[in-house]
C-alpha cells in the first residue's frame, strides 16, 4: 500500500506515463477540474477492489463529462503532415458546397489498437461524448452524430446510431419499443465479441457497465450475459463464420454467447419472437456484483426433444443443381463430413433420420456447431424452440434463423445434464416453391422433455 499513501500525498504530472499528461492537459484547457484513469483509481494489485471497481463503470463513463479516447502514447504529438493531406478542389455550380480530395479514404484511417480492445469496448458505448485522438486524426462522437476535423458537418454512423438509441431509451419520460433494449443488447454484443481481452476471464466483467446500465433500462434479471425475459432468442446465438474458441477458463454456462472467444451473431432476433417455458435457472458469481465474473450456472428448461444421429457424409447444397421445370433434385453428397465455407455450417439430408416429412426428399437439417463437430458424438440431441415472426424461414435459407439448439449429454450422478453445442435449423431446396403446409419438411418424433442446460 506505500504507492497508494505516496499518491495520496500528491505527485507531479511530469512523473505520469505521456499519455496520462496529455489527457490532463486537455482537461486543464477545457477547464475541467477532475480526471478519472483507471489505472490509478483502482488498486491494481486488489481483486476485490478491482471487482468492485469493474461494477461502477456504467456510473463513471456514463457521467462523465466527456472521455478520451486514445491508444497511442503522447496522443497530442505532431502528426506527421504526409499521414493525413486534405485539399478543396471545386464549388459545386449553384451551390455553396464544395468537392474534397482526401487522404487516405476515410474507412483507411489508422484508428488505434483501442477499437481492438475488448475493455475499451464500454468506454466507448457509456460516454454521452468521446473525443477520440488516433493516428490520423480527431473524431468528435456523441449521441447525436460525429464530427471529424477535416469535415464541416455532423455525420452519422453505426455507432452513433446506437449511442442514440440507448440515449432514447435512457430518457425515462418516453416508453421504448418493447423489443428494442434487447435488440439494442445484442447489438452490442455483437460489436464487443469482435474485440480482444488479455484475459478470458474478463470476457463478462470487461462489459459490466453497459449490464448495469441495461438492468436498470429493462428492469430484467440478468443471467451470465442475457436476460431472463428474452431467454429465448438470448440462447440462440450462434458463431459469426468461422469456428469459436474455447476459453482457457471457464466463463459462463455453455448457453451463454460469453462461455466462448469469438464473434457471435444475433441479427436474426430481428425477424423471429422466441419463447421458451424456463422452469430453474441461475447463476453464480465471484464477488458481490451480479455482472461480474462468473463461475456457475444452469437452466432448466420444458420443451420439445429428440435425437439426431450424424451421418457418414454431408449436403452440398450449393452444388446441387435444378431440373428442366426449375425443381431441385435430391442433394449433391461430399465424400465425407464438411463445412460448407460460405456460412460455416453443415448440412445433413433429413431423410438420413427416423420419423420425417420430407415430400420432395430434398430436405435438409442446417447445423451451426459452435466450435467444431464432436468427433465422438455419433447421436446429439435437440431441443425445440417455439418461433413466431413475419418470415417463414424453413421456406426461405438453409442458414436463417435457428430452430433450436444442438446439444450433447452426459450422465452426472443419478441424472443427466447437457451442454450447448451450437444451433440448428430445418430447411428444404426446394422450399420456395412449396404451396401448402403439408408440403414443409419437418422432422418429426418430438418428446416433451424438462432438461438442465450447464
Amino acid at each position: 500500500m506505500t504507492n497508494i499513501d505516496s499518491l495520496k500525498r500528491g505527485f507531479m504530472a511530469s512523473q505520469l506515463p505521456q499519455n496520462f499528461q496529455d489527457a490532463i492537459s486537455v482537461a486543464d484547457r477545457l477547464g475541467i477540474q477532475y480526471v478519472w484513469i483507471d489505472s490509478l483509481c483502482i488498486v491494481q494489485d486488489s481483486v476485490s477492489d478491482w471487482i468492485f471497481q469493474s461494477s461502477l463503470m456504467s456510473a463513471v463513463y456514463g457521467s462523465s463529462y466527456f472521455t478520451i479516447y486514445a491508444s497511442d502514447a503522447g496522443f497530442l504529438r505532431p502528426r506527421s503532415k504526409a499521414s493525413f493531406l486534405e485539399a478543396k478542389v471545386c464549388q459545386l455550380p449553384g451551390s455553396g458546397d464544395w468537392i474534397y480530395a482526401r487522404y487516405p479514404r476515410y474507412e483507411n484511417y489508422v484508428t488505434g489498437r483501442l477499437w481492438e480492445r475488448g475493455w475499451a469496448f464500454q468506454e466507448l458505448i457509456l460516454p454521452s461524448r468521446v473525443l477520440e485522438y488516433s493516428p490520423s486524426y480527431i473524431r468528435w462522437y456523441c449521441n447525436s452524430g460525429i464530427l471529424i476535423e477535416t469535415a464541416p458537418d455532423l455525420t452519422t454512423s453505426s455507432l452513433s446510431r446506437l449511442k442514440n438509441k440507448i440515449a432514447r431509451m435512457n430518457q425515462r419520460n418516453q416508453k421504448p419499443f418493447e423489443h428494442l433494449p434487447y435488440a439494442t443488447w445484442y447489438e452490442l454484443v455483437q460489436s464487443y465479441s469482435r474485440r480482444k481481452l488479455d484475459k478470458d476471464s474478463d470476457k463478462l466483467p470487461a462489459v459490466a457497465g453497459l449490464a448495469n446500465l441495461f438492468f436498470d433500462l429493462l428492469n430484467d434479471q440478468y443471467l451470465a450475459g442475457l436476460w431472463k425475459k428474452d431467454l429465448a432468442a438470448g440462447i440462440c446465438w450462434r458463431k459469426y463464420q468461422e469456428s469459436l474458441q474455447e476459453p482457457a477458463y471457464y466463463t459462463a454456462p455453455s448457453w451463454s454467447w460469453a462461455s466462448k472467444i469469438g464473434p457471435v451473431d444475433f441479427t436474426f432476433t430481428a425477424l423471429h419472437n422466441y419463447t421458451l417455458e424456463v422452469a430453474d435457472y441461475s447463476t453464480y458469481v465471484h464477488g458481490r456484483s451480479r455482472f461480474g465474473q462468473v463461475k456457475g450456472g444452469y437452466l432448466t428448461v420444458k420443451g420439445p426433444m429428440r435425437t439426431f444421429k450424424i451421418p457418414p457424409v454431408t449436403a452440398d447444397v450449393y452444388g446441387t443443381e435444378k431440373n428442366h421445370t426449375g425443381i431441385y433434385g435430391p442433394p449433391k453428397l461430399h465424400s465425407k463430413i464438411e463445412e460448407n465455407a460460405t456460412n460455416h455450417c453443415h448440412f445433413f439430408e433429413i431423410k438420413t433420420q427416423e420419423n420425417f416429412r420430407n415430400s420432395l426428399g430434398t430436405g435438409i437439417c442446417t447445423f451451426s456447431f459452435d466450435v467444431c463437430l464432436p468427433a465422438d458424438l455419433p447421436t446429439l440431441y435437440l431441443f425445440k424452440l417455439k418461433k413466431e415472426g413475419i418470415i417463414n424461414i424453413k421456406k426461405a435459407e438453409f442458414a436463417g434463423s435457428p430452430d433450436g439448439l444442438v446439444l450433447r449429454r452426459y450422465k452426472h450422478e443419478d441424472d443427466y445434464l447437457y451442454t450447448r453445442i451450437g444451433v440448428y435449423q430445418v430447411a428444404d431446396l426446394n422450399a420456395l416453391r412449396m404451396a401448402s403446409d403439408t408440403e414443409y419438411t419437418e422432422l418429426r418424433g418430438w418428446v416433451t422433455e424438462t432438461i438442465t442446460i450447464v
